[in-house]
């Protein structure tokens, strides 16, 4: 009976152990059969003002990124293509100061990303890409304490948004929570 459970138990060892092997050997070949040379789209290096703390991300065909100027500070621009200038897309802060966006992802046909003003603090942001349709989606930490909404990762087949953040939002400060959006304060 002992002898029996340790060829049993030698077996088992042994079938994990082959387990492991083969899960390896796997993810080692779909690595290396997956893995291609990254293709440059555009030199950032040549904008320096994009480099600190930013962003820059392909949505509907364009290249989004943090970028700072003098008149507008670091906020939300756009390239539309690799020999353009960067263009402001919002001022969130108006003026020289920054909103520092951060954080960036497309999820549900949407940029989301962090941006902190004076009066809110840091917190979640939703653009379709123009001016109008760039705005503060929810202040999650009311007032001007920030809900530093961050980990974002799109999820449900790109519908929905899923990030933590500090929210008061619910009447209570429960400290950092999961949340998730489809772009919509309900949603």
């Amino acid at each position: 009976s002992a002898i029996l459970r340790l060829v049993f138990l030698e077996r088992s060892c042994l079938m994990r152990f082959l387990s492991l092997i083969v899960l390896f050997i796997y993810f080692l070949l779909a690595t290396v059969v997956s893995a291609q040379e990254p293709e440059i789209a555009v030199n950032l290096n040549t904008y320096p003002n994009s480099a600190y703390g930013g962003f820059s991300i392909v949505y509907n065909g364009k290249i989004y990124l943090a970028y700072e100027d003098a008149a507008n500070g670091r906020e939300l621009f756009v390239l539309e293509d690799e020999n353009s200038t960067p263009q402001l897309v919002k001022d969130i802060v108006p003026g020289a100061e920054s909103s520092f966006p951060q954080e960036c992802i497309v999820a549900n046909g949407l940029l989301f990303f962090r941006a902190r003003t004076p009066a809110e603090g840091a917190e979640l942001w939703v653009s379709d890409g123009t001016a109008a349709g760039t705005k503060l989606l929810v202040d999650l930490q009311t007032g001007s304490e920030s809900g530093f909404p961050s980990r974002f990762a799109a999820f449900k087949a790109g519908t929905k948004l899923g990030f933590k953040a500090n929210s008061n939002i619910f009447g209570s400060d429960f400290g950092e929570e999961i949340c998730e959006t489809d772009g919509t304060v309900i949603g």
